[in-house]
């Protein structure tokens, strides 16, 4: 829901993340079956982002889109 009340600059930051997310779980899924878990964890790539604004640009509320986010790809 909150994804639809994202402006502009917060949906280019929210689909990177999103796009990034997802191709991870695809990859999560697929090392799914194999035993080893110090293989899926040389498996994950991190996304490292700096989000920055002056008070009031909407950091927090794309935070908790975020959060929302990721609860929805792992814990749907």
């Amino acid at each position: 829901q909150r994804e639809t009340m994202l402006n502009v600059d917060q949906k280019i930051i929210f689909d990177k993340i999103k796009s990034h997310l997802i191709s991870q779980k695809e990859r999560e899924d697929l090392l799914e079956n194999v035993s080893s878990k110090l293989l899926r964890l040389d498996n994950i790539k991190p996304l490292r982002m700096f989000i920055s604004g002056v008070g009031g640009t909407g950091k927090s509320f794309l935070i908790e889109a975020i959060k929302c986010l990721v609860d929805d790809i792992w814990h749907p």
